[in-house]
């Protein structure tokens, strides 16, 4: 489920958190990548540069051609634009599985936490927030 935005962010600053260059809200169990964040393009050529490292490649080519089928749909919906070969913005709030689908969609790969990675602007994780 997706809308243009869930949540009006400055009503909750405290559920806000950031990674790169994304902000997300996590909020009664649903964790929502806000509009206007920056995630990675994940183009044909990032698959070809993941292969060259084959053995990443083998372990992770479901997610990344689940990834790309992704992309494609928000795209052709209207919920991602082309900033370039690199990046792409997102044009409404997108809610996720999880936390580290979040870091997934940022950084192009399955590296990282999605609950200790994302953090507040006083750098609390969601971790230290939400599991402590």
């Amino acid at each position: 489920e997706d809308k243009d935005e869930f949540y009006d962010s400055k009503n909750y600053e405290e559920n806000l958190f950031y990674f790169k260059k994304a902000k997300a809200i996590y909020l009664n169990g649903e964790f929502v990548l806000l509009k206007g964040s920056i995630i990675h393009n994940f183009s044909i050529k990032t698959i070809e540069r993941l292969t060259k490292s084959s053995k990443y490649y083998n372990e992770n080519k479901n997610a990344m051609l689940r990834r790309q089928l992704i992309q494609d749909e928000w795209l052709k919906s209207h919920k991602l634009k082309v900033i370039d070969n690199e990046e792409l913005e997102t044009l409404s709030d997108i809610k996720l599985n999880s936390p580290s689908e979040g870091i997934f969609l940022i950084r192009g790969r399955n590296i990282g936490n999605g609950w200790t990675d994302w953090k507040t602007k006083t750098n609390k994780t969601l971790d230290d927030i939400y599991r402590k």
